[in-house]
């Protein structure tokens, strides 16, 4: 047994109306047929109209070329130092246009020239406006420039010198706490500030990284109904670090 299914359109040159071409199915996919009985018409079942007209394969390729966007942005970022939020702007936008390519998909995956619907008129601009608000909305406060800047500073000598430093925004920022003395030996309760203090001096050296010690913020701790010797909770070292984001940054400034 075979049936026949309306499978595409197409133009012929010299005539005005398009031809309807109709594909013959053998018995084989019949399964994937359901018979409308009271019309008499056969339509195909979601998942085998979604696999003719090629939807499955045009978003693997279109996720496959997302892929190669994404890990392109973020080959170029790190080699031109450029902001790394350009990588998740590539990734969000690509992904905020994703109903559009699913309407192309749909509508335009069988073969022959088909014109857009007034699904797609409608659709297409209304995702592509809402996806550009989006993108605004969450980039623009962002830099996305370089995550470098140039600066002007005067050296021991008094020679006014240009420097290229980070920008603040794209430091890590690093909180150091005095150390815990697990070992209940009293004799080395000095490490717990010795070695931050080591930390710090090497952190130091790294323009990447914005850090500070405990000493220099000491009447946080005190507020908080702390000292200095005892063991601080993990929720106020958390607590703490996210007020200390502006002294970091005006700490390293002091320092270059």
């Amino acid at each position: 047994m075979a049936f026949l299914q309306n499978h595409w359109e197409k133009f012929f040159k010299g005539v005005k109306e398009p031809v309807e071409i109709l594909k013959l199915l053998s018995e084989k996919f019949t399964e994937t047929i359901e018979t409308d009985t009271s019309s008499g018409h056969t339509q195909l079942t979601l998942i085998a109209d979604l696999m003719d007209r090629k939807v499955p394969l045009i978003l693997g390729g279109y996720g496959l070329l997302c892929w190669v966007i994404a890990n392109f942005v973020s080959y170029f970022v790190n080699k031109t130092l450029m902001s790394p939020h350009l990588i998740n702007l590539a990734i969000y936008g690509m992904l905020s246009f994703l109903p559009s390519i699913c309407l192309l998909a749909y509508f335009h995956g069988k073969k022959g020239y088909k014109d857009f619907n007034k699904i797609e008129k409608i659709g297409i601009p209304i995702n592509i406006f809402i996806s550009t608000l989006i993108l605004l909305f969450a980039f623009y406060p962002k830099d996305l420039g370089a995550v470098t800047e140039s600066i002007i500073i005067e050296d021991e000598n008094g020679n006014l010198v240009q420097k290229v430093i980070p920008k603040g925004e794209f430091r890590k920022k690093i909180a150091i706490f005095y150390f815990e003395n697990e070992t209940g030996d009293s004799t080395l309760d000095w490490l717990r500030y010795g070695i931050p203090w080591l930390c710090e001096y090497d952190l130091d050296q790294d323009l990447y990284i914005s850090d500070i010690r405990q000493n220099s913020f000491e009447s946080k701790v005190e507020n908080a109904g702390y000292t200095q010797k005892d063991n601080l909770p993990l929720s106020l070292k958390k607590k703490i670090s996210t007020t200390l984001i502006k002294i970091i940054s005006l700490k390293v400034h002091l320092i270059l």
